[in-house]
């Protein structure tokens, strides 16, 4: 479960793993995408094509995701459903992790 409040910067670090071995997935020549809904409804969307994903060790599976202010101007309360998605250089699909994100009230959130 990630938290965040609203309107809120937050990096989320995340190792790729294999399901099989457990091992961290080598992640050269992957595109990696992670996507948030909420009742059907995608709400984030980031990748490595677009840059708002950063592979931070390619043969250790890490990478970074950074969900803006913006990103999290989100109803506060809500249950937000996530999934990591790896394609590999032979565009096979593999779904890496599914994170569930809860978007905690800011008081502040009209501040600056």
């Amino acid at each position: 479960m990630i938290s965040v409040y609203q309107k809120n910067h937050l990096i989320i670090e995340v190792i790729v793993e294999d399901e099989q071995t457990e091992e961290a997935l080598n992640l050269a020549d992957c595109q990696v995408y992670f996507v948030v809904k909420n009742r059907g409804r995608k709400v984030i969307s980031k990748s490595t094509e677009d840059g708002t994903i950063t592979v931070t060790d390619t043969a250790g599976g890490k990478i970074e995701i950074e969900l803006t202010a913006e990103d999290t101007d989100l109803v506060a309360g809500e249950l937000y459903n996530g999934e990591i998605l790896v394609i590999d250089a032979n565009n096979q699909r593999y779904t890496a992790n599914q994170p569930r994100l809860t978007v905690l009230k800011s008081h502040s959130k009209g501040v600056g």
